[in-house]
């Protein structure tokens, strides 16, 4: 069973032999080259090198300070809310949580007060 259609991506890829074909199309448009990632930047980024003062180093992205966890449907009620006391909207700091398992399996539906770069007066 369909329902609304379906979702279809299609990739061709053509192939010859040298000289044959002066001219080289990606996506529609004329371009200079085609790398093996199908960009055609003029810098192969395929060919990049790994930076050796790069190793061990790791960059700890955002963390939480706190318990400011909101499941979906209340930030949903929050965001339909009238201002606040202060007059802002509560989208100021309520945002969507993703991390990792977010990105890579699915979103679970979770908010976070985000206060980012805030006073505590602000806040």
């Amino acid at each position: 069973m369909t329902i609304e259609g379906a979702a279809v991506r299609v990739s061709l890829v053509c192939f010859t032999r040298r000289g044959e074909i002066t001219e080289k199309f990606l996506s529609g448009t004329l371009v200079a080259c085609i790398n093996s990632d199908l960009t055609s930047l003029s810098v192969d980024l395929t060919r990049v090198k790994e930076l050796h003062d790069n190793t061990n180093v790791a960059l700890q992205g955002p963390t939480k300070g706190g318990a400011f966890d909101i499941n979906g449907e209340t930030a949903r009620q929050w965001l339909l809310a009238p201002l606040n006391p202060n007059g802002r909207p509560n989208s100021d700091v309520l945002k969507p949580w993703f991390n990792g398992e977010a990105v890579t399996e699915r979103w679970f539906d979770k908010w976070i007060i985000d206060f980012a770069e805030m006073s505590e007066a602000e806040a």
